[in-house]
């Protein structure tokens, strides 16, 4: 409400809601007992405590991982700092409190409420309990490695010495080994064959385990003595790695007798771990050291699939179509023209000894605003505004437009359905080529830096698969272009930001004098001129760039130092002075948007969100409203009673519903380029008006309803302009009011009515009570469109192709437009009619006496009424189909526009036996509902058919879903009453047959009167009845059998 009213600067910085406001001992407000607003909350944000067991459990993984106190369940993920890396973080340590979420759930639900409705509960198992031993192939990281590597490759390691619990002894630090070489099957590789590709996991054994680890018995030695000689061992231990006899880690205790707290050093080789499976040992042998008094067995956590599993799976990920089609992609940014880099002298000594740092670093104030608040401006990750940054200095440094740098990944990429590696330790790193390049952006002009982060954010975008492809290429499937082109022209920058360490819950921060040694030799190779490796440390952003002494003056890389930071804060100031979020094509994939389309939509639509294409019935509707001569084509209206309202209230109760399903929040744009599109706001308002009918009764409320329902359906719809659906609530006395709902069918279809009045019940009756709100999360109608139009659709387009239809193929009722003797109106009518409850009951039961759903009796009745009219043994209508396919996770819960209306073709061979034609007609009506998402525009053109011939004059609609009171409410809950009085819903169409499923079973028929006699719909409604009850009752009969009354 702030937001709308309040510029940016004016909204509080977050919110925190207590129940009572702390007072001292004199009744004023005690200060001191605020409690404080978390630093990193966007503003406008309301805190929001937990609510369920589940928010509470996610709400202390978050806390853990993020480092923040203060998070509320609506706080989205990254919007307070989440990154790729943390966010796997998140979920091997919700996985160890048997919590299942997964990365594409992150990315769809990233609040706590919205993730504790997805999470699930997993059973106390572990993936791949069993021993993993024997060969596995190498990952393209490690064949990175050895082949660039040459001198001393057993001594690139991790390292950390920690404190000892006292209570540690020998035959438990074994145990405590063993339990966690036994979790960590990589802990166990070696690399004999590595030339030929493999690793080697060593079984399990004592004599392993004895190599892994080891005890030092300081225990009479005074302290100096003491640092000496750990510090002289823990050196040697560094260097006593062995590639191919193992072991590649190393767990040493240095018992410093009773009473006094050991020390523990931890080394593994790089090629065993990466950061994040570092951070997953650290965690883990520190909860194995929690247990170490006592004698239970020590429980490591859990375990998530094998390291050897994703090595498998990334070879045969090698050869796969996916692959394949990314070499394109690689070949050009390694082909694309670019500026030489600034030489340095050549001669200097490429050893890693020979490297010398530079610490470039923002304040606690400055990392704050860069990793809280300067995302929101274009939409971006952490790393599109650091690598902005990068190429701003570098170009600036070394006068130069454009320079490839390498980046590195995580590497564990949600790329394998079924495969996770939250929890696995290896070393999984990607690394992969980015061309950097401003081009004519000119960063010295105010909007210079805001065109380069743009530019920056495409490119890294475009990037498939976060840049795991690349390695695969390269070194599995050994594609020898890109090793050329790599070796043609290697990359001068390696940039790596390895996230957020403030919050390391290791005791490795403990100060103590001992040291864990040298972690890599010194005669190593450095592959690069420049590396920029980034944190966060101590709430503060620190870049230690690495260079060799002797390539580039000192003056020159101090420079460099100086443009890194000055950038970084030209960054920051630009993001923090836009008022609002600017969005990029990137975000919006499948409207192909260019950039100037995306600024000319934000002019029109500030609160923008979601944009992506309208779907092929929405389109048709869309098209068919414009030229309609009739303004209701395509309103659908509900009304009936309402009791025990507070109007307030409901209006507050749909203005949820709005915040909860994106389609009322979606506006339709005709673009000349890009179609049909559909645009989704942040916030919208509900359209309410409200009508005082207490002083009208009887014939003077009805006329009131009749002229306000036929004012309201005749007053248009601005598709640019939403929410497309407005009510209004008419009073007739205290308790007793009216609701007329209008909308546009664009946005809602048949199925959504309950599911939203169900949830407008609920939402009513929480908010009634003053409880939270608990309602499960739904897809977005985007996620849907990206299904629709990402799904193949190859099967469905052959099946329509081979459909054989044609122009004039139309079974035609109708006379001549026009041509209806004595024609007074034109329009629309309705005609109506009822089952009785015997008749509904013998309709449904026959339809499983026949083995077919009560849809083939209305579609069997339906064509032979029209094969009998037209004389014609094959005939061809309209049918709508739900659309609601179960492929799709959650769509019966989603509100939205999911129907498509298809043309069927039936034959009626009358000498075949009913029930024979019924199973025909059944197993027909399964492939339509299989392939029946394909628009009417793409089945007259696989048809040859040209796009204004209609395929159908009359169509048949099954409503068969939930009635709007279906849900019962709980026993005197203070929920709305609300009694259906009426529904009208007008398309196109010359003819519509609806068939209702309720008790009892009903129909109308909505005719053009310009096309059909009123006496003549009389007769087909009789005639459908009588079909229908005639297949109800008939047993060896022929569909000759079936004779109609006209």
């Amino acid at each position: 409400w702030l937001g709308r009213r309040l510029p940016d600067y004016m909204l509080p910085a977050g919110f925190v809601r207590l129940e009572a406001l702390p007072l001292t001992a004199n009744g004023k407000i005690d200060r001191k007992k605020l409690p404080g607003v978390e630093a990193g909350r966007q503003p406008g944000s309301v805190y929001t405590v937990p609510e369920n067991e589940m928010q509470q459990l996610l709400l202390e993984v978050w806390q853990q991982v993020l480092g923040l106190n203060t998070i509320g369940i609506h706080d989205n993920f990254f919007s307070i700092g989440g990154n790729s890396i943390s966010m796997i973080e998140i979920i091997a340590k919700a996985r160890q409190q048997q919590v299942e979420i997964t990365v594409r759930q992150v990315f769809e639900y990233p609040t706590i409420a919205m993730l504790a409705q997805a999470a699930k509960r997993k059973e106390n198992t572990a993936a791949g309990q069993e021993a993993v031993t024997g060969a596995m192939p190498l990952l393209p990281i490690q064949r990175w490695y050895f082949e660039h590597q040459q001198q001393d490759v057993h001594h690139f390691n991790y390292a950390v010495m920690l404190t000892a619990p006292e209570e540690l002894t020998s035959r438990r630090f074994f145990a405590l080994t063993a339990a966690l070489v036994d979790k960590h099957d990589a802990l166990r590789l070696r690399f004999p064959h590595w030339e030929e590709g493999t690793a080697w996991h060593e079984p399990f054994s004592e004599k392993l385990l004895h190599s892994i680890a080891t005890v030092e018995d300081y225990c009479d030695f005074v302290p100096v003595e003491r640092t000496a000689l750990v510090n002289t061992h823990a050196a040697g231990v560094q260097e006593s790695l062995s590639i191919a006899d193992g072991p590649l880690c190393r767990l040493v205790w240095y018992n410093y007798g009773a009473g006094s707290p050991g020390r523990l050093l931890l080394v593994a080789h790089h090629l065993l771990v990466d950061g994040i499976s570092w951070r997953l040992l650290i965690d883990d042998l520190n909860r194995l050291l929690a247990q170490a008094s006592g004698d239970q067995t020590f429980i490591p956590g859990g375990k998530s699939d094998s390291y050897k599993r994703w090595a498998e799976q990334l070879q045969a990920y090698a050869t796969g179509e996916r692959l394949l089609m990314e070499r394109s992609y690689w070949h050009a940014v390694l082909n694309d023209a670019v500026d030489p880099f600034p030489a340095g002298s050549g001669t200097a000594d490429r050893s890693i000894a020979n490297q010398r740092q530079l610490v470039v670093g923002l304040d606690q104030a400055e990392t704050r605003n860069l990793v809280y608040h300067c995302a929101k401006a274009y939409n971006t990750h952490i790393n599109d505004l650091l690598l902005t940054a990068l190429m701003t200095a570098i170009c600036r440094w070394g006068n130069i437009s454009s320079f490839l740098v390498h980046l590195e990944g995580h590497g564990r990429e949600d790329i394998f359905e079924g495969t996770d590696v939250s929890q696995t330790v290896g070393w999984f790193t990607s690394i992969y080529p980015v061309l950097l390049n401003k081009g004519q952006i000119n960063l010295e002009t105010p909007h210079g830096i805001g065109t380069a982060l743009r530019s920056v954010k495409e490119n890294l975008r475009a990037v498939p698969a976060n840049g795991l492809g690349y390695g695969v290429l390269r070194y599995l499937a050994q594609d020898a272009d890109i090793a050329a082109c790599e070796r043609r022209r290697p990359a001068a920058v390696l940039f790596n930001y390895l996230g957020d360490f403030t919050q390391a819950r290791n005791q490795a921060a403990v100060a103590m004098s001992e040291s864990a040694g040298n972690t890599i030799s010194g005669r190593q190779h450095a592959l690069y001129s420049l590396e920029f490796n980034g944190a966060i440390i101590d709430n503060c952003l620190r870049f230690a760039i690495s260079y060799l002494e002797g390539e580039y003056p000192v003056e020159d890389t101090t420079r460099l130092a100086g443009c890194f930071r000055q950038a970084l804060q030209e960054v920051i100031s630009h993001c923090m002075a836009v008022k609002r979020t600017h969005f990029t094509p990137s975000d919006f994939p499948l409207a192909a948007l260019g950039q100037e389309k995306i600024d000319e939509l934000e002019e029109s639509f500030p609160e923008m969100q979601e944009v992506y294409p309208a779907t092929s019935m929405q389109k048709a509707m869309f098209f068919h409203s414009l030229v309609a001569d009739d303004e209701g084509a395509y309103v659908v209206q509900q009304h009936g009673r309402l009791k025990n309202i507070d109007p307030a209230l409901f209006k507050l109760s749909w203005s949820r519903l709005v915040e909860r399903h994106s389609m009322l929040r979606t506006a339709f744009v005709l673009c000349e380029k890009n179609g049909l599109l559909q645009v989704v706001s942040g916030r919208t308002e509900v359209q309410a008006s409200y009508i005082n009918c207490r002083d009208l009764s009887g014939a003077a409320w009805e006329a009131q309803l009749a002229a306000c329902m036929e004012a309201d359906a005749q007053t248009p719809f601005d598709f640019e302009k939403a929410p497309l659906f407005r009510y209004t609530i008419l009073q007739r006395d205290e308790q007793d009011f009216h609701i007329l709902l209008t909308l546009h069918h664009i946005i809602l279809d048949g199925w959504s009515m309950p599911v939203l009045f169900a949830e407008l019940n609920e939402v009513y009756q929480a908010l009634s009570r003053q409880q939270p709100v608990m309602l499960p999360p739904v897809p977005s109608y985007g996620k849907y469109v990206d299904w629709l139009l990402t799904r193949s659709q190859a099967k469905a387009l052959e099946f329509w192709k081979n459909q054989g239809l044609y122009a004039g193929q139309v079974s035609r009722l109708a006379l001549q437009e026009g041509a209806a003797s004595g024609i007074q109106e034109e329009g629309y009518r309705e005609w109506h009619t009822v089952f009785t409850t015997a008749e509904s009951s013998l309709l449904k039961n026959a339809a499983a006496k026949y083995e077919v759903t009560l849809h083939t009796l209305l579609v069997a009745a339906w064509a032979r009424l029209l094969s009998d009219y037209t004389h014609a043994g094959e005939v061809m209508f309209g049918m709508t189909i739900s659309g609601r396919s179960e492929a799709f996770e959650g769509i019966s819960a989603m509100v939205g526009l999911f129907i498509n209306t298809i043309p069927v073709k039936v034959a009626c061979p009358v000498d075949e036996p009913l029930q024979e034609w019924l199973l025909a007609l059944h197993r027909q009506q399964m492939e339509y509902n299989q392939y029946g998402a394909v628009g009417l525009s793409d089945i007259r053109r696989l048809n040859g058919i040209n796009q204004d011939v209609p395929l159908f004059e009359s169509l048949l609609v099954h409503q068969n879903y939930p009635g709007l009171n279906s849900r019962k409410k709980e026993d005197n809950a203070p929920a709305f009453e609300f009694s259906n009085a009426g529904f009208r819903d007008n398309n196109n169409s010359p003819l519509t047959i609806m068939v209702f499923s309720g008790q009892p079973l009903s129909f109308l028929i909505n005719y053009k009167t310009e096309m059909f006699e009123h006496g003549f719909i009389e007769n087909i409604a009789a005639d459908y009845r009588k079909y229908l009850i005639d297949i109800a009752r008939g047993e060896e009969v022929t569909i000759n059998n079936l004779k109609t009354t006209w």
